[in-house]
């Protein structure tokens, strides 16, 4: 499974970019990221949650796996706890935190 996030907008309007590649990165970290895309629904989501909002971010998830590409677009606004801890684990594995 490959996972690729872009966080965009916020006040300075910069642009995050990580990859993820399952397989790649350490068991425990794996399995961390495993828990949080199965606590946080994210199968399970529109494909648009919430609407844009000033100064807030936007979060662009694909996810890449044998049944194909996952596509979900989250305004920080009406992102869940669990949607934001994913999103911030997915930035640490490379390093682009907030």
């Amino acid at each position: 499974m490959r996972i690729e996030l872009i966080r965009s907008g916020g006040f300075a309007g910069i642009e995050r970019r990580t990859e993820c590649d399952l397989d790649a990165v350490p068991p425990r970290r794996r399995e961390r990221l495993q828990r949080l895309i199965e606590a946080s629904g994210l199968m399970g989501l529109p494909e648009v949650v919430g609407s844009p909002a000033p100064d807030r971010y936007q979060y662009d998830l694909a996810i890449r796996g044998d049944a194909g590409v996952r596509r979900v677009r989250v305004h920080e606004a009406a992102a869940t706890g669990a949607l934001l801890a994913l999103f911030a684990e997915l930035l640490a594995v490379s390093g682009a935190s907030r």
